[in-house]
């Protein structure tokens, strides 16, 4: 639905939701959430960061949660390259999607990273 003045108005063009999980419990709780919402807004589209289940609810992912599954600062110190990337890379696709709102799910080292970054640039994403 789009936004009238600050409220829900005539739907102009499908929801579009922006759903960040960087973990398997993310990616099941993702999907429940999706299944939910289809409920209530069947032509909801759904994009970002997620799993097989997610992607299996219609989720177009940016790329594979499994980038981001990492534990402890023996894993974390050799890929901090390709996270801080992703963190980028996520950005720049929330503001390119502009969804209707973003999601964080799980993973808040990731998820509020990216939220911050688009709320400094693009305060209108819920």
């Amino acid at each position: 639905m789009e936004r009238v003045g600050g409220r829900l108005g005539k739907m102009t063009r499908p929801l579009c939701l922006y759903l960040i999980a960087g973990e398997l419990s993310g990616d099941r709780l993702g999907a429940g959430l999706m299944q939910a919402l289809r409920v209530e807004v069947p032509e909801v589209r759904f994009v970002g960061v997620g799993g097989r289940r997610m992607a299996a609810e219609g989720l177009e992912s940016l790329f594979d949660i499994a980038d981001l599954n990492v534990m402890g600062i023996a894993e974390v110190v050799p890929r901090l390259g390709m996270l801080m990337r992703r963190i980028r890379n996520t950005e720049d696709d929330v503001l390119r999607v502009a969804p209707d709102a973003l999601i964080t799910i799980d993973s808040p080292s990731f998820g509020l990273r990216v939220a911050e970054r688009v709320r400094g640039k693009a305060p209108n994403i819920r």
